[in-house]
């Protein structure tokens, strides 16, 4: 089972959620995606042997020379496709192969690539206007070096995403760092680097439901954001009071000022800030506590903001509802997060301030604050 991550983390024994878009062994594996080839097959006059092929990992043969060395084949449609790989060879010598199609529908890749001693990664992206098979060759050109070649994929989708062989459903690619959740990001965007982003109109991940992410006797979520514009970038309900409690929810204007928000049953215990607490097209460590008998606080780069307002006091034992927590975006209202949200965590107590910024100290490298 995934863990949390890190000895630096404070009250790492009170998580009971989290994820993490950089931490991509325990939590960030990537977009939804489909590989569609498949293993190698021989080509008449080819040579190479087979490394792995749960990755797909084959060394064309020095001794080869220039055949074909082997093919992938897959019934495809038109569309816009990206393949991608990574090589090396093991000398430092001018070694180079080639990639290239079948000529059955139309000809889109074709491309002469030199080898280093490192791993590099070649992607390229074309559009396929036929159907059928649609076959890849990979080849020798040159060079006297073995050739290694790894994580061989193609995508129906305009870049890349990290590696897998066969199908990355939508709840594969973000997990539970706590395996207490599961994580749908069918309703997320990617950017070119396949990294998880909010649109602003429409994008949201759904985190499920279960008890042991009820938090009565405090909560603490911690959430490290990039907003480009204002929006909802984490919630919990589906109305501010009446019969449908809304807690917790979390919320950013178009000026900079956060709003946390905690409702009760006919009922709203909520904070605000000024304006220009939190900074646009940067990153920001944004907490948020609730602690029975004491107020909502907020807490911006390690350090607990100035407030607007402060309505009433947060009850105990501190009010849950059954429903998920939405990341991104809300319909309802509807308003939606435009930007990242790179981390969000939730502990089953709340934070002291110093445990707080010694969380915000230990990250804030990684995200250049």
């Amino acid at each position: 089972m995934p863990t949390a991550v890190g000895p630096n983390t404070k009250g790492e024994e009170n998580l009971v959620f989290g994820y993490d878009l950089g931490d991509v062994s325990n939590s960030y594996k990537g977009e939804p995606t489909t590989n569609l080839y498949g293993n190698w097959n021989a080509y008449t006059g080819g040579s190479y042997e087979v490394l792995d092929n749960n990755t797909n990992y084959i060394k064309l043969l020095a001794s080869a020379g220039t055949p074909w060395a082997g093919q992938f084949t897959a019934a495809v449609s038109a569309g816009t496709y990206t393949v991608s790989f990574q090589h090396r060879t093991d000398d430092g010598g001018s070694n180079n192969f080639n990639i290239d199609n079948d000529t059955q529908d139309d000809n889109i890749w074709n491309a002469n690539i030199t080898t280093t001693t490192e791993w590099q990664t070649y992607t390229s992206t074309k559009t396929h206007t036929g159907t059928g098979n649609h076959l890849l060759y990979f080849r020798r050109n040159g060079g006297a070096g073995d050739i290694y070649i790894r994580n061989v994929q193609i995508e129906l989708k305009s870049h890349a995403t990290p590696f897998v062989k066969g199908t990355r459903s939508a709840t594969q690619g973000l997990l539970d760092l706590k395996g207490n959740s599961t994580i749908d990001i069918t309703n997320a965007s990617f950017d070119s680097n396949a990294q998880m982003t909010f649109d602003g109109t429409s994008d949201y991940a759904s985190v499920g439901y279960s008890t042991a992410i009820n938090t009565p006797d405090g909560a603490t979520y911690e959430i490290m954001l990039y907003p480009e514009s204002g929006g909802e970038f984490l919630s919990r309900g589906k109305s501010d009071s009446g019969t449908d409690p809304d807690n917790p929810r979390f919320y950013l204007d178009g000026t900079g000022y956060l709003y946390f928000d905690w409702s009760t049953t006919g009922a709203d215990t909520y904070v605000d800030t000024p304006a220009s607490t939190a900074t646009f097209n940067q990153w920001n460590h944004v907490v948020g506590v609730a602690q029975p008998g004491d107020q909502l606080r907020i807490y911006v780069n390690g350090v607990e903001a100035s407030y607007n307002t402060v309505v009433r006091t947060v009850p105990s034992p501190v009010p849950n509802t059954e429903d998920p927590i939405i990341i991104g975006g809300v319909s309802w209202i509807p308003r939606y997060f435009d930007g990242k949200i790179a981390m969000v965590k939730l502990y089953n107590r709340a934070l002291t301030s110093s445990e707080i910024k010694s969380n915000f100290n230990a990250i804030k490298g990684r995200f250049n604050i």
